[in-house]
């Protein structure tokens, strides 16, 4: 009776392990990503309409609304967002305002970005 030959299975297990380890590792890093993205995303935005309101009231301007999305930011976005930036432009009409930023990133070489834009109407005097 000729018995086959018997394969080898040595070190399979550390490589399992390594793939299985990598593999969860990048699950929780990646959710917690996603986390840190929606946090920024949720504090440019709250940036970006508070400086439409500041912007579009009847006396307000693209300065002032700069000015309410920067203290929203420092307030609310401290560690979150590097590299931001701020455009407000308001013509007789609209005010549009976009906020971009970097998120910190948890994955090496995984760059990931936020940019929200908001527009709202200016306040003005009407006949009716």
């Amino acid at each position: 009776m000729a018995l086959g030959r018997r394969r080898d299975d040595t070190g399979s297990y550390s490589v399992e392990a390594i793939l299985t380890i990598t593999l969860v590792f990048t699950i929780i890093f990646g959710t917690f990503q996603v986390a840190l993205w929606a946090t920024a995303r949720s504090a440019a935005r709250d940036a970006a309409n508070g400086a439409v309101v500041a912007a579009s009231l009847e006396r307000g301007t693209a300065e002032t609304g700069k000015a309410e999305a920067e203290r929203r930011l420092a307030r609310t976005g401290t560690g979150l967002l590097d590299n931001r930036t701020v455009e407000v432009t308001r013509t007789a009409t609209e005010v549009r305002v976009t906020v971009k930023g970097d998120v910190l990133s948890l994955i090496p070489g995984f760059p990931v970005h936020v940019n929200v834009t908001s527009t709202g109407s200016v306040e003005r005097w009407s006949t009716p």
